[in-house]
C-alpha cells in the first residue's frame, strides 16, 4: 500500500496485543487510500439502515486512519463545522473485523481528538442509529454520550 505524500503520519502506538499501529491524517478522502474501504463500508451501513446518503459528495471530509502490516485496519471520517464551537462531526468510523477488541478505535479516536482540538474544535458529535449497539458502545468507551434523541415517523 502506498501512503500519499499529502497524508501525514501523526502517531505510532501499540494495540492491546503489542502490535504496532501507525496513524495517518488525510486532508481529503478523495485521494486517500481510505476511499475504497470508506465507500464499501458506508454502503453496507446504508443497506443495514444505519446511515443515510447525507455526506456523499461532501469534499470537506478529512480522515484519520490506522495502518498495521501495510494494511488500513481502521478509519474515521470527519468534518469540522463552521458553528461557534467548530463542532467536529464524526461522519463515519470503521474497524476491520479481524482487528476489533484490540483498542484500535480508542487509539484512532484519541488521534482524532488531538487533530480537531488543534484546529479549534470544542466538541465531537456523531449520529448513531439506535439499533447500532456496537457503535453506541464504542462511542461511550471514548466518552461520547447521547445528548438528545431524534425521533421520526415514516409515512
Amino acid at each position: 500500500m502506498n501512503i500519499p505524500t499529502s497524508d501525514k503520519k501523526i502517531a505510532s502506538e501499540f494495540d492491546k496485543t503489542g502490535s504496532p499501529v501507525t496513524v495517518f491524517l488525510a486532508s481529503t478522502i478523495g485521494e486517500s487510500p481510505v476511499l475504497p474501504i470508506f465507500l464499501r463500508e458506508y454502503a453496507n451501513l446504508i443497506d443495514a439502515g444505519y446511515a443515510q446518503y447525507s455526506m456523499v459528495g461532501n469534499n470537506r471530509n478529512k480522515s484519520v486512519y490506522a495502518v498495521m502490516d501495510n494494511k488500513i485496519v481502521a478509519i474515521m471520517v470527519y468534518e469540522i463545522g463552521e458553528d461557534i464551537t467548530k463542532t467536529t462531526w464524526l461522519n463515519f468510523s470503521f474497524v476491520d473485523e479481524k482487528f476489533r477488541g484490540r483498542g484500535i478505535f480508542k487509539i484512532l479516536h484519541k488521534c482524532l481528538e488531538d487533530c480537531v482540538k488543534t484546529a479549534g474544535s470544542k466538541k465531537i458529535s456523531s449520529l448513531i442509529h439506535i439499533d447500532n449497539t456496537t457503535m453506541l458502545a464504542s462511542a461511550k468507551s471514548v466518552g461520547r454520550l447521547p445528548v438528545f434523541y431524534r425521533t421520526e415517523k415514516r409515512i
